[in-house]
């Protein structure tokens, strides 16, 4: 049987007696529930953080007022503070970062696009995805250097 994603990486933390904490924007949680769906997460999963407004990133992350107000919520910046200070706040190894901005169903068939951005922060480093929707049920996934 194949694993997914989530299993995989519940499976790595918790050999490595690591834990980990989500800091969620736009999707509002999601991404932790499909963490601790999987068997074995409450040996690595501390806690997530939903953030879905600008004061909640900076009252429980410590997203910089300054950096909301330059970069805006949706920014690799703001992804990077999200990520650094729910490591920090939840005392966890791993965080991992999501926020981005939908354009709503009917956005897709005019061919708007969505953006995310993803990072992960590990013991105060930070690694970025950007993951752009080109239209609906279609993905298009850059890694490092996002635009």
């Amino acid at each position: 049987m194949d694993k997914n994603l989530e299993d995989i990486i519940v499976e790595i933390l918790s050999e490595r007696k690591m834990t980990i904490t989500t800091v969620e924007s736009c999707t509002g949680g999601l991404l932790m529930g499909r963490i601790i769906n999987s068997s074995g997460a409450s040996a690595c999963v501390n806690e997530g953080y939903i953030t879905y407004s600008n004061e909640a990133k900076h009252r429980l992350v410590g997203v910089s007022n300054d950096t909301l107000n330059k970069y805006g919520a949706v920014s690799e910046e703001t992804a990077r503070e999200m990520a650094v200070g729910g490591a920090k706040a939840a005392n966890s190894n791993v965080a991992l970062a999501i926020t981005g901005m939908a354009f709503g169903r009917n956005s897709f068939k005019a061919g708007r696009s969505c953006i995310y951005w993803l990072l992960c922060g590990w013991q105060g480093d930070c690694q970025k995805m950007s993951v752009q929707w080109k239209s609906y049920g279609s993905t298009k996934s850059d890694s490092g250097n996002c635009a």
